[in-house]
């Protein structure tokens, strides 16, 4: 007996069907290395605003449906548990494969393989990820600069043309507000959990300052608190560069702005209004910090301004240009100044500390039998001497009037 075609078509159809979620399953398994593509990823569905261009990447929506608006280009594969709608002159290049149906408008196309009513829809797991605010904030002055160390805030806010510098590792806070014309500058691998919000003004930034640093050496966590049922919100008012990074948002996110990173992964019922570039993007050149901002290949060497040497570096660089005493280099000293642009002011070891012993008594004259501490400036409880022989009774010290009582009261 012959076989019947239509057995021929059904068996066609799972095996071509099985190897096209193979190859997405692969690439969509977040808990690994994060391949250098974008993906916008939506659990219950994604919704892509008109005029987006996602390139070098990928939809996949596998839960639900995926709607893609007006002159849309999408240079990737689309996957989608439910149908895929297409609006007037959008375009994948790549393969669609759908849990459902194809709906598209007039001069709508797919310039790849089609698989409607495919039972082998990828599976994505978010990572569970709860933000644990701390009750401080970290608020860096307009024009100013500082770092970001590990840790718990409540609200880090940068701002206007202010410049925050991360340290790497984990940093939690419930808000982190990047004001107009102000930089987040990544130096390490750093993964930050925001419990409410990630909000960028216009003409602000982030950027990576070394080309050492890989596709995941940046997670951005914007968590739900199922608890109280919080509504999250991540708004994009200007251009966010961040091409070696990843950006997760949960639940009822709103973007809008210009995007750039290689991987973004988004919740359940996104409205995404953006635009994803190339991860070269042109832009204004900096000098000396390691990123080839305009795309040439290259970064811009810089002018030695202060003449100390290090116009060129592929560290952190001079972080006081305008003083040629300040650099990397040089010795670190008294005198109220980050003179080697380790992020501490006067620190360990500094040229021009003294000794000071504990007070434990208050009376000016510090324990005879204690060890000196070196430091720049007298610590509380501390002194500059240590002629006290009863640090532990206020009425005894040198210079104290002897009394015939028995006890040796001036030392």
């Amino acid at each position: 007996m012959r076989p019947h075609p239509i057995s021929f078509l059904f068996l066609f159809l799972i095996f071509s069907s099985f190897f096209v979620f193979e190859a997405k399953a692969q690439q969509r398994n977040i808990e690994e290395e994060f391949p250098s593509d974008i993906m916008i990823y939506g659990e219950v569905g994604v919704s892509i605003g008109n005029g987006s261009v996602i390139v070098g990447g990928g939809v996949v929506g596998s839960g639900g449906a995926v709607s893609v608006g007006r002159d849309v280009s999408i240079e990737g594969d689309v996957v989608a548990g439910g149908n895929l709608w297409l609006l007037e002159n959008s375009l994948v290049d790549g393969d669609v494969t759908l849990g459902g149906r194809l709906f598209s408008r007039p001069g709508a196309l797919i310039n790849g393989n089609l698989v409607e009513n495919s039972l082998l829809i990828p599976e994505v797991v978010l990572p569970e990820v709860q933000a644990e605010p701390g009750n401080n904030d970290l608020i860096i002055p307009r024009g100013r600069a500082d770092y970001l160390r590990e840790g718990a805030y409540r609200v880090i806010r940068i701002g206007r043309g202010a410049a925050l510098k991360s340290l790497g590792g984990e940093v939690h806070a419930d808000q982190l507000i990047v004001e107009q014309g102000a930089e987040l500058i990544i130096a390490r691998p750093t993964v930050i959990k925001l419990a409410t919000s990630f909000t960028f003004h216009p003409g602000s930034k982030a950027r990576f300052s070394s080309r050492d640093l890989g596709p995941s050496d940046l997670k951005i966590f914007v968590s739900s608190n199922r608890q109280n049922d919080l509504r999250q919100g991540v708004k994009f008012g200007g251009l966010v560069s961040i091409p070696h990074g990843v950006l997760v948002m949960y639940p009822d996110v709103e973007a809008k702005g210009t995007f750039l990173a290689l991987k973004t992964v988004l919740g359940n019922n996104v409205d995404l209004e953006w635009v994803a570039e190339e991860v070269c993007n042109p832009l204004p050149e900096i000098c000396g910090d390691g990123t080839d901002q305009d795309c040439s290949g290259a970064d811009l060497d810089c002018a030695d301004a202060d003449a100390d040497g290090d116009g060129v570096t592929t560290r952190a660089g001079d972080c006081d240009d305008g003083n040629a005493s300040i650099n990397p280099q040089a010795v670190e000293r008294c005198n109220r100044v980050d003179d080697n642009c380790d992020g501490v002011i006067d620190g360990a070891g500094s040229v021009g500390e003294q000794d000071y012993y504990p007070d434990v008594d208050g009376d000016g004259f510090g324990d005879a039998q204690a060890q000196a501490t070196h430091q720049c400036e007298l610590p509380v409880n501390f002194t500059n001497n240590n002629q006290d022989c009863d640090d532990s009774n206020g009425q005894i010290y040198p210079e104290k009037d002897e009394a015939c009582d028995g006890v040796d009261n001036n030392c």
